[in-house]
């Protein structure tokens, strides 16, 4: 059983930690904390005009502060517990759809003994067949044994961001960014380990790679099978989500697959990296915005030709809090087709992408940036976030794109 005192105790911990900066976000955490411990069942309204002085005639549907700074405060929450709170007896969370707040105690694990330790050459191939377990399985929920879940279908269909995706009667093909692999094989003892180079990106990157590193030549040697991140599956289920219920038809597959044929006939929707993005990469001249991937960069651009703006990724890859700039694009293609591009550099960056796209809610923070509703538009995110998750964002940019393809 967790007492008062003992919640106090952990609450003072969280609310002074690195993670907490805003007074705000520590009296917010601190007062729905405090009303759950008192049996309180809180409404927006309530939190509205106590913690950031609305006034009583406060109207959720034209003033969404709540809503967002309650994600952002589970983001920090989570965001916590990743370090400075990781080994915290008490675990605090507020879980979704409530403003109540839950408290847990933590379990340590007393048997060290269980953790094992996986070879390079195991872990790849496992890897591979978790992701192709999760797809699998993925599929078979979606299409055969889920039903149509009309509360999730509503609110995207009044998402104008997915307008064109939803109603047209063309094949939708969800492309996923995958990394090209190389394998080296070390002299004297013949052991193998794969390696993944940004920059070398195709067959043709490869031999390129080679030529430039010929002491390399007789080591390195294309794997023969692509790879992506955990991220991939997650995405890949949020996007088939949106199309729940719908009779359209769908396919999917890897960005190194594509043909010059799937640019025809098919709405596209991108999901990846920067430097998985292949002959996709041309559509991005329709956009506001070019990349560079080493140093990592962001340019944008106000005439679709001339760069007037420069965003670098300035932290190291190592470090532990990172920073990333994603990009979500919606294109006239040929034909009449829609184009959907999704990219960033870092895994979280376009999972907390995909999550804004799929918030009924975000609307209301694009409303307060433009009022517009274009058909074909760009957005430039900013995330924070670590391994896959993003914790805090900010829209830099969005604005409605020329209709020419």
């Amino acid at each position: 059983m967790v007492g008062k005192t003992d919640i106090g105790i952990w609450i003072d911990k969280i609310c002074s930690s690195r993670v907490f900066t805003s007074p705000t976000d520590a009296r917010l955490l601190r007062f729905l904390v405090n009303s759950t411990l008192e049996g309180m069942v809180l409404k927006e309204t309530v939190i509205a005009v106590e913690i950031f002085n609305r006034d009583p005639s406060y109207n959720p549907g034209d003033d969404s502060i709540v809503r967002s700074s309650i994600y952002n405060l589970r983001k920090k929450l989570d965001t916590y517990y990743l370090e400075e709170g990781k080994s915290d007896r008490i675990r605090v969370t507020i879980p979704k759809g409530s403003y109540q707040v839950a408290f847990a105690e933590v379990k340590t694990d007393s048997e060290p003994g269980n953790n094992k330790i996986l070879t390079k050459r195991k872990i790849f191939p496992r890897v591979l067949l978790i992701l192709l377990l999760i797809i699998s399985s993925l599929f078979i929920y979606l299409f055969i044994f889920s039903k149509d879940d009309r509360q999730v279908r509503k609110s995207i269909s009044g998402n104008y961001l997915w307008s064109g995706l939803l109603s047209d009667d063309k094949p939708l093909l969800i492309v996923l960014g995958d990394y090209f692999m190389m394998e080296r094989i070390q002299p004297g003892d013949s052991s193998h380990s794969f390696i993944r180079n940004p920059e070398v990106n195709t067959p043709e990157d490869f031999i390129t790679y080679r030529d430039k590193n010929p002491e390399l030549r007789d080591q390195m040697k294309a794997f023969g099978m692509s790879y992506f991140g955990e991220e991939i599956p997650w995405g890949l289920m949020k996007i088939l989500e949106v199309f729940k219920g719908s009779s359209r038809t769908i396919n999917v597959k890897y960005s190194s697959e594509l043909s010059p044929g799937d640019m025809r006939g098919n709405d596209i929707i991108f999901f990846g990296d920067f430097s998985t993005m292949h002959m996709l990469k041309s559509f991005l001249s329709h956009t506001h915005y070019r990349f560079n991937l080493t140093p990592p960069a962001v340019y944008y651009t106000e005439n679709y030709t001339d760069t007037t703006e420069t965003i670098y990724i300035t932290n190291p890859i190592v470090s532990d809090f990172q920073n990333d700039y994603a990009i979500v694009s919606k294109i006239k293609g040929y034909e009449g087709s829609t184009i959907m591009l999704i990219i960033s550099f870092s895994p979280f960056g376009k999972t907390e992408a995909v999550n804004k796209l799929t918030d009924p809610a975000f609307i209301d923070e694009l409303k307060k940036i433009s009022s517009d509703r274009p058909d074909y538009w760009d957005m430039l995110l900013k995330v924070s976030g670590l391994g896959t998750s993003g914790f805090y964002y900010e829209i830099l940019r969005f604005e409605s794109l020329r209709s020419e393809p």
